[in-house]
């Protein structure tokens, strides 16, 4: 039986690591797109039932559910006015240009704030999350510490945008979470926007 590291190769190439560090990753041919091969991973991993925290235009998304054939996701997202984008109007077309994206998936929205709908999911029963939501730290915590236990053992907790830019907080949120959790086994995707991600069941609770 193949395990999670043997799917993991498949797809992927190691890059560099230490005990500091995550495990980074780069696909195993030139230029491969991060989020792509995630989603051929989670697909041959049978991750089939999942939560996006931050939809926003439905690329993402979309990228799942093309590549996962039997996946229902549901997205979260409230498409309302916050300090990054103070228009409602442009967030209702964000959302109705996502739901054209979406169109023909087995999608479900909720637009609705991430921690107002997290406990109408119950522990264990998602095979994985992707966090994209609000980049700010204290948010991006937060929805990892809540979302987390949602995910099954052997699912994946994802948070995108591992990356440092002004405002972002989503490096120091990953790299607190691990650390605290004792999760010693953590990866980032090689792209612009990297994609940190790690197997439920490897941390300490």
């Amino acid at each position: 039986m193949e395990t999670f590291d043997d799917i993991l190769i498949r797809h992927f190439h190691y890059y560099g690591d230490n005990d500091l560090l995550p495990f980074g990753l780069r696909g195993r041919k030139k230029n491969q797109d991060g989020r792509v091969l995630l989603a051929r991973l989670m697909r041959d991993l049978g991750l089939c039932e999942g939560a996006e925290v931050g939809t926003q235009y439905g690329l993402s998304a979309k990228t799942w559910c093309e590549n996962i054939p039997e996946l229902h996701l549901t997205c979260i997202d409230p498409y309302a006015v916050y300090y990054a984008r103070k228009s409602q109007e442009k967030q209702d077309a964000v959302y109705e240009q996502a739901r054209r994206t979406l169109t023909g998936f087995n999608v479900t929205f909720m637009r609705e704030k991430s921690l107002d709908v997290v406990d109408q999911f119950r522990n264990g029963s998602l095979d994985f999350v992707h966090i994209d939501g609000d980049h700010l730290f204290d948010a991006c915590v937060q929805d990892i510490i809540r979302w987390a236990p949602k995910v099954r053992k052997g699912g994946l907790v994802l948070v995108h945008d591992y990356v440092s830019f002004y405002l972002g907080g989503c490096m120091d949120a990953v790299n607190g979470y691990t650390r605290g959790h004792v999760i010693k086994k953590w990866f980032v995707t090689q792209d612009p926007t990297p994609t940190a991600f790690w197997q439920r069941g490897t941390e300490r609770v």
